[in-house]
């Protein structure tokens, strides 16, 4: 299969307001940290994405921000509307979906999102920088098999009605959510 990659279009001049709302939202997040505001300037953002791939990235900030907010249903909507978008965006997208599914003690889903991630990584590139689209993150397959791992055991132990791996305030979305800051 080829390596696919998509990059930011360059917002020109007709489109300076929208980096410049883009921007704002960042620095939301990023310092100020108001992940409401930042949010709601990414949704309107999206609105207004002048591309598939400009639409992809925005939704993931939206997901982002969300799960940030710990909103993750929201959040979850947000990746799933990436995947249609884009395929080099598809396989974050899974992923993102695996962990918020997985806070939202939905394990058999998240278990299954981090195997489509899984699968799609082990046949293209194995790791996937999203640097290029400027989040700073890595996906490596190898880090998606483990949360892959972990949401297996999360969904056996529930099956079985056993006490969860996970203590309360040391979550999977902490972990790795963290990294794409």
């Amino acid at each position: 299969m080829e390596k696919q990659s998509v990059q930011i279009c360059s917002l020109g001049p007709q489109h300076r307001q929208l980096q410049d709302v883009w921007n704002h939202a960042s620095f939301l997040v990023q310092v100020a940290y108001d992940l409401e505001w930042a949010a709601m300037q990414f949704e309107l953002l999206e609105t207004k994405a002048p591309d598939r791939p400009t639409k992809a990235v925005l939704l993931l900030n939206i997901g982002i921000t969300y799960s940030l907010w710990g909103r993750y249903a929201h959040a979850e909507k947000a990746f799933q509307r990436v995947l249609p978008l884009h395929p080099f965006t598809s396989p974050l997208a899974h992923f993102l979906l695996g962990l918020v599914r997985f806070e939202l003690g939905h394990y058999e889903q998240a278990q299954i999102s981090f195997m489509l991630c899984a699968n799609v990584l082990q046949q293209t590139d194995r790791n996937r920088d999203y640097r290029p689209l400027g989040l700073d993150f890595t996906l490596s397959h190898h880090l998606v098999v483990e949360n892959e791992e972990i949401a297996a055991c999360e969904w056996t132990l529930k099956q079985k009605g056993s006490r969860s791996l996970f203590h309360e305030g040391s979550s999977l979305t902490d972990l790795s959510i963290s990294k794409l800051k």
